[in-house]
């Protein structure tokens, strides 16, 4: 006797809709509690994960979230929270209203840093460079 597999429903990967995101803004405002995700991911979408859900409210649709150009103010905010000892990037985005954790510590380790060095590529690095091009391709 052959078990037959229980339907599942294929899970979304793509890109998120304009109707999507503005269903699940008003899924979160009609929640008694605001942010009732199970309830909400089971009424949205069943082909959407919980964990996708939940992303896509506070990575893209949580109102106040900045994404884009960064400002001087930010800058100078996460610049000074490094130099008085922080260490811990949830502390440091509570000082960059709008920003998140993850948004500061790439603002820092990709721009603001100072032991990134922005001077022009050395010979001696371009030959490195090469070199490691040459015995490993584009990995």
């Amino acid at each position: 006797m052959h078990s037959r597999k229980p339907f599942s429903p294929i899970l979304l990967t793509g890109r998120w809709t304009k109707h999507q995101d503005s269903m699940l803004r008003q899924l979160v405002e009609e929640s008694s509690t605001g942010e009732d995700w199970r309830t909400i991911a089971a009424a949205m979408f069943p082909n959407r994960t919980l964990e996708n859900i939940v992303a896509r409210w506070h990575k893209v649709l949580l109102p106040g979230f900045v994404k884009g150009t960064w400002s001087r103010d930010e800058d100078d905010k996460i610049i000074e929270m490094k130099s008085r000892g922080f260490t811990e990037w949830v502390d440091v985005s509570l000082k960059v209203i709008g920003r998140s954790a993850k948004q500061c510590r790439d603002r820092w380790a990709n721009h603001l840093d100072p032991s990134i060095s922005k001077s022009e590529w050395s010979f001696e690095e371009d030959v490195t460079l090469f070199r490691a091009h040459t015995q490993l391709g584009n990995a």
